[in-house]
């Protein structure tokens, strides 16, 4: 129960699988990734662990 007396929270899990072969190093890969989770981020409004 929620102090407030009614709030919802929605919860979800995705994995996803990215193949990257046009980065051949891992700091590529990574900038690559941080990026789309960034856009991810700003367009749905969900936190990305």
């Amino acid at each position: 129960m929620f102090a407030s007396g009614g709030g919802e929270m929605n919860v979800g899990v995705c994995k996803l699988t990215l193949r990257l072969p046009e980065n051949q190093n891992l700091k590529g890969k990574r900038r690559v990734v941080k990026s789309l989770c960034e856009r991810i981020r700003i367009k749905f409004n969900v936190a990305i662990a």
